[in-house]
């Protein structure tokens, strides 16, 4: 739940901060109080154009807001609390002695000397003016939709597939969408002739179930889930010219773990490893000229790479 404090302000000079209550945000919101000046707790009666807001948007992350623009970045270690809360509360006091009105044209104020203020870590910024990073931290995105070419494994041998994927997010960490995998280069399986082979294309679509993984970096993020796939794996075998070729299908179900990957290079871009390992119920034997040459299904395995866009 997202909850809003003010902070009192001087002259023109206000300190919003905004929170999610967690134990962070109400440490960030005690180090404030205690290292700004110009900190109490008050109504939101400053305006939007005058005032310095602090938003506690995830634990590692914190943005500085000024005069209604995002100025400042904080990406946090996230080890220790107070040592990052102590970092925030730091580079929010250098803000506002930087906009605060001078010692001519504003009432008197009580004033916190660098003497005073709680020593700050080495590795707090120096300057407001420092350029805040490039924003790579991926959303907590309602839908994604993922396509990507990879290998597959059917039957023992090699092909390539396409995979195109839409997921939502339901509750929390977990998901659920719909995947297709479709064909493009059939695997072929070689006969003891070298005039007599098989080859194997399987087209796969069903739901899937997901939990996202947290992972160390923000950019970074991952996923496991369960697929219910219905899949359609055709056989076709040839042999030399004077023999025509003969196809048959079968259609199974196919449930199947599924693992993902992806890489934020924008919030709303990244780029996507992924893959799924199956077993058909029950598995199709393949047989040419009346011999078993492979047993499809045990396992199905594909996978993909490509990009993922998030809404």
């Amino acid at each position: 739940m997202i909850h809003a404090v003010v902070l009192g302000a001087v002259g023109t000079c206000a300190v919003v901060m905004v929170g999610d209550g967690s134990s962070f945000s109400n440490r960030v919101l005690g180090e404030l109080a205690s290292s700004v000046a110009c900190v109490d707790v008050t109504t939101d009666d400053a305006p939007e154009e005058s005032r310095t807001k602090v938003r506690v948007v995830t634990r590692r992350r914190t943005e500085i807001w000024d005069h209604g623009a995002l100025t400042k970045v904080l990406m946090l270690e996230g080890k220790d609390e107070v040592v990052d809360a102590v970092k925030v509360a730091e580079h929010v006091r250098a803000r506002v002695i930087a906009h605060a009105p001078s010692a001519a044209s504003a009432p008197s104020q009580p004033t916190v000397s660098s003497d005073d203020a709680r020593p700050a870590p080495s590795t707090a910024p120096r300057s407001a003016d420092v350029p805040a990073p490039p924003n790579t931290e991926p959303i907590r995105s309602r839908l994604a939709f993922t396509g990507g070419l990879g290998p597959t494994l059917d039957a023992g041998a090699v092909g390539l597939g396409a995979r195109v994927s839409v997921r939502t997010r339901v509750s929390g960490v977990f998901g659920g969408g719909a995947m297709i995998v479709a064909p493009l280069v059939a695997a072929t399986i070689r006969g003891n002739e070298k005039d007599v082979d098989v080859e194997i294309s399987t087209i796969a679509c069903g739901p899937v179930v997901d939990m996202e993984l947290r992972v160390p970096r923000p950019s970074l993020t991952g996923s496991v889930g369960l697929a219910a796939l219905l899949t359609y794996t055709r056989a076709t075998g040839f042999a030399n010219p004077l023999f025509r070729a003969r196809r048959d299908g079968e259609t199974r179900f196919t449930p199947t773990l599924t693992a993902s990957a992806a890489y934020f290079v924008q919030p709303h871009l990244a780029f996507e490893l992924a893959g799924g390992l199956g077993v058909s119920v029950p598995d199709i034997e393949i047989r040419f000229d009346g011999r078993s040459v492979a047993r499809w299904g045990v396992p199905y395995v594909f996978s993909s790479g490509g990009l993922r866009i998030a809404f």
